[in-house]
């Protein structure tokens, strides 16, 4: 069964070597061997989707990047459900030109500064499939991702160094780099508000360089994350309960988790029964009705704010007959 097409592979990963942190520098003996000098830099986190045409399945997914010598590339994968084929990365890249395989899934592409587009092929004996990829370079990212057997990981110290790795510090590029807040346009109004409040004991506590590096992560988290749904077929009142019920993530957590929590009360919302007509009822019977469901509407979302108000509803018919 094929690790891209939504089914778990059951293959032993190979062992790999942890990502070097930006700046390292690996030091190995000398090759014979002639690479054509890549065009682009390819180094780095990318975040993007995959799209497998033979099933007709789609997911995002993450890739980290090192060099491991020249035109010789390493790393890690790592795909969210449906699809599967996370493990050990390694590759090369000549000119512009991009290869590299992750088990028995092998993707070609084409890299400009920031994104590598392609295609990939995974070979099975019971067929073949096919699929299309795009990954996009998340600047700074590389600080806080690397590898570890197979796995992406998030970094939270550098390595030490040993015989084999040098650590110089980092050009001062790369420094600046980090020290800046990402770009969080691409984020609605309420996802800012989460990612801010999620990094906010690193701004008030930490310090600058410890917030923006929340920022960072954040973000990258959320970037391959599935996004809030459109809720404008709520009701004002049922907007407040989905609001209320995933304030905990949003404020905690951040903007992905937020996320997720919106579209797992929407879906459960899509698929139960809507809010009743309560225009037939006096002002007390409506404040009465509202105060008997509020702990469904800000515990528990809509759906169980709706459920509520229909036994409520039904309730005082019979009474009334």
């Amino acid at each position: 069964m094929s690790p891209i097409d939504g089914k778990p592979c059951s293959e032993n990963r190979d062992q790999s070597v942890p990502a070097p942190s930006p700046g390292f520098k690996i030091v190995s003996n000398p090759t014979t061997t002639n690479h054509p000098l890549p065009a682009v830099s390819v180094t780095g986190v990318y975040v993007g989707t995959v799209n497998n045409q033979t099933v007709n399945l789609h997911s995002s997914f993450t890739v980290v990047i090192y060099p491991a010598k020249t035109g010789v590339l390493g790393g890690c994968m790592e795909v969210k459900p449906p699809l599967y084929g996370s493990g050990v990365l390694r590759g090369s890249v000549a000119g512009s030109r991009v290869n590299f395989a992750v088990a028995d899934i092998t993707f070609q592409g084409d890299a400009s500064k920031d994104v590598i587009t392609g295609s990939y092929v995974v070979t099975r004996q019971a067929g073949n499939q096919l699929g299309t990829f795009r990954l996009t370079k998340q600047p700074g990212a590389e600080a806080f991702y690397g590898c570890a057997d197979g796995t992406l990981v998030e970094v939270e110290t550098q390595p030490a160094s040993n015989s084999t790795v040098e650590t110089p510090v980092a050009p001062a590029e790369t420094r600046a780099s980090l020290s800046k807040q990402p770009d969080l346009s691409g984020l609605t109004s309420s996802e800012r508000q989460s990612i801010e409040a999620a990094c906010s004991h690193a701004k008030y506590s930490e310090g600058p360089a410890a917030y923006d590096q929340c920022l960072h992560r954040q973000l990258v988290t959320w970037t391959t994350s599935p996004k809030q749904p459109d809720l404008s077929s709520l009701t004002s009142s049922e907007r407040q309960s989905i609001e209320a019920a995933c304030s905990h993530p949003k404020y905690s957590e951040g903007p992905a988790a937020y996320d997720q929590c919106l579209i797992r009360q929407f879906q459960a919302w899509a698929a139960g029964p809507k809010q009743p007509n309560l225009s037939g009822l006096n002002s007390s019977e409506r404040q009465s009705i509202e105060a008997a469901c509020s702990h469904a509407k800000y515990s528990e979302g809509p759906l169980a704010y709706d459920r509520c108000l229909i036994q409520q509803l039904q309730a005082l018919t019979n009474y009334n007959q």
